[in-house]
């Protein structure tokens, strides 16, 4: 049955769900009709599924085969952001195999299908629509970014400080584009509350919360029996999942969902210590500059979710990271928060500097003591200042080693499944 890429990806989600290993499915474009361009072919006996896919990929070479199990009880979201990264993907390969390219025009391809399989979740339904409705849509965002996302640090897969400009332009060159098209999509579909395209099949998150680590969505499937649904889910896996023709019920279980989520915060927060916010005043002077490695560090409360923004998710032991060094050139900073024990990683910006042992909080002192941990009781507020970073000079190559560690570190974790962040822009190991 042809369909849109978001009611193919509804389709398999039973399977994803059941964790079925046994029934093997094929998703590719539905060639000669535009108007239901894909269909998910089960192929049977499964023992055939090889070659039914190759032959699939004649009319289709982006197309992918998977079972449920692959996807490890993923959430709608992330099964569709993981095929999606995956087509792309095979026409990037497709573009490498059947062309002639300089080396930089490689690296900044390369750089360009990382991005694209990293931050797929940050565009919008509407772009995401519209790029599944093109026959290269690989070729269609690279046509679309401003940018060469490529680095000359063989740590770096691409440029992270150009990541949240890149997804805004390549978000308003799509914009542009449909606008282009606008007469012929108003009889196809109806603007959403925020004067964006929501097309028939197409998804539009009408709210969403996250809460402790909890996505909770609410949203619209335009043109289905049931168009609304609610999805609660942690750690990329769906919970809780709901589908109702009415609004009404979904506003309800939106709204339940976010109390039990809230009460369970809430037990959370009860059991902690006394809110208690830090701020640079609880620093030694001059340490944003420091050397971080073995040191306590304090937190921005401004780059933390708001419901931990408090002393206990602030204070953090240092232990290791390029970013911890003032001249180094990753960013990287991975901690041990001193209340949980639990690791975490944080921008480098996101550190206020080094902890003033006696400015914390009595809870915190307690632990420093029953840790008996002698090299963070040396802090005192009397030691001298850093000197500022020097960006002019040349790294070593031991500093070119770590940041490629530390940054290596960071996409297995981005590659591992997991899309929830617990904090801000910090990233729980």
């Amino acid at each position: 049955m042809a369909k849109d890429f978001s009611e193919a990806i509804d389709e398999i989600m039973p399977l994803v769900q059941d964790g079925d290993n046994s029934t093997p499915f094929i998703i590719c474009r539905n060639p000669g009709d535009p108007n239901s361009p894909w269909v998910v072919e089960y192929p049977y006996p499964a023992e055939n599924a090889g070659e039914r896919f190759k032959q699939r990929c004649e009319t289709d070479p982006y197309a992918v085969i998977y079972r449920g199990a692959d996807f490890d009880g993923g959430s709608f979201s992330y099964v569709h952001d993981k095929v999606l990264g995956q087509i792309l993907r095979s026409e990037y390969y497709d573009y490498l195999w059947n062309g002639s390219h300089s080396e930089s025009d490689k690296r900044r391809l390369n750089a360009l299908i990382n991005f694209a399989e990293d931050n797929i979740g940050a565009f919008s339904h509407t772009a995401v629509g519209y790029l599944m409705e093109l026959d290269k849509p690989f070729a269609s965002l690279d046509k679309f970014c401003p940018f060469n996302l490529a680095t000359g640090h063989p740590g770096w897969v691409y440029n992270l400080s150009l990541m949240a400009d890149a997804v805004d332009q390549i978000e308003q060159r799509i914009e542009s584009e449909i606008a282009k098209q606008k007469g012929a999509r108003k009889e196809r579909g109806a603007k959403s509350s925020d004067g964006k395209m929501n097309m028939p099949g197409s998804a539009h998150i009408i709210s969403k919360i996250e809460l402790d680590g909890y996505v909770i969505e609410l949203g619209e499937n335009a043109g289905r029996p049931k168009p609304y649904y609610v999805d609660t889910g942690k750690d990329g896996k769906n919970i809780v999942t709901l589908r109702t023709e009415s609004l009404p019920v979904a506003l309800e279980a939106y709204s339940s969902q976010i109390n039990v989520r809230a009460a369970a915060l809430q037990r959370e927060i009860d059991g902690k210590p006394p809110l208690a916010v830090l701020t640079s005043g609880h620093c030694l002077p001059d340490s944003k500059n420091a050397d971080f490695t073995g040191k306590l560090v304090i937190v921005d409360a401004e780059s933390l979710m708001p419901e931990y923004r408090s002393s206990e998710s602030q204070i953090a032991h240092c232990t290791h990271g390029n970013g911890a060094r003032p001249d180094a050139i990753g960013r990287s900073v991975f901690c041990k928060e001193l209340y949980s024990g639990e690791s975490v990683a944080y921008d480098r910006s996101a550190i206020l500097g080094v902890a003033d042992v006696s400015k914390l909080p009595q809870w915190a002192k307690a632990k420093l003591e029953t840790r008996n941990e002698p090299q963070v009781k040396a802090q005192t507020k009397t030691a001298a200042p850093q000197k500022p970073a020097r960006p002019e000079e040349k790294p070593s190559l031991l500093c070119e080693l770590d940041a490629a560690i530390a940054e290596a570190a960071q996409i297995d974790e981005r590659k591992g499944g997991s899309h929830t962040k617990k904090r801000g822009d910090m990233e729980v190991e």
